[in-house]
């Protein structure tokens, strides 16, 4: 009876770590994408995304051949990945492109970690807008601190962007398009529309073929 009771709690034992396992399996986010190496190369596979800081970090890689690997984020020079959501008002399916781009940051997303990782690039063109997290281990409620960086011209040095700042930087980099450059800090333009503002700039430059393009995917 009790070698019949031990095989019992055996079996549950081995059923519940089964099932944990398939359950963090099914959870996680694995999208379709690309990662370009330092050397240029890009492979394409599976991206699965681990947490806003570890995704900035490294990247987990599923390649087409089922073998997973995972590149730091000093070995990579761009990954990118399609994300497909529920549109209400249409009643369709978006596609958005997601892109991460290797930068240098003034915090390390993680403790003791990094600068110079792999963080999300949001818009894209003459003006790039980037977002950035870093993890608050003393904060349960808010374990992340989300920052937002901006960057005009490929090379040029990311400034942090804030609700202090954000006026006096977007109207100085939205100088050539005075109409819009106005509105910056008004009704429909404040510190929650940057994303639109600088779209909008983008958009702007780009119909008067001035805007230079880093390449989408």
């Amino acid at each position: 009876m009790k070698t019949f009771t031990k095989n019992i709690q055996s079996f549950i034992l081995i059923l519940g770590v089964v099932l944990v396992a398939t359950i963090s399996t099914s959870a996680a986010k694995i999208y379709q994408g690309y990662i370009i190496l330092n050397n240029d190369n890009q492979l394409e596979g599976q991206i699965q995304m681990l947490s806003p800081t570890l995704n900035e970090v490294k990247v987990k890689f599923i390649l087409k051949d089922n073998k997973k690997k995972i590149f730091k984020a000093k070995e990579v020079k761009e990954y990118g990945f399609k994300v497909e959501k529920w549109n209400y008002k249409t009643r369709q399916h978006d596609i958005n492109n997601i892109t991460y781009v290797r930068q240098t940051v003034e915090k390390s997303p993680i403790a003791f970690g990094p600068k110079e990782v792999l963080i999300e690039r949001q818009v894209t063109g003459t003006i790039n807008l980037y977002n950035h997290f870093v993890e608050q281990n003393s904060n349960v409620k808010q374990p992340f601190s989300h920052i937002l960086y901006i960057q005009k011209g490929e090379k040029e040095n990311l400034i942090s962007l804030t609700k202090r700042n954000y006026r006096i930087v977007l109207k100085g980099m939205t100088a050539e398009y005075p109409e819009l450059q106005v509105k910056v800090g008004s009704r429909g333009y404040g510190f929650k529309h940057v994303a639109k503002i600088i779209q909008t700039y983008n958009n702007w430059m780009l119909d008067n073929n001035e805007e230079i393009v880093i390449g989408m995917r």
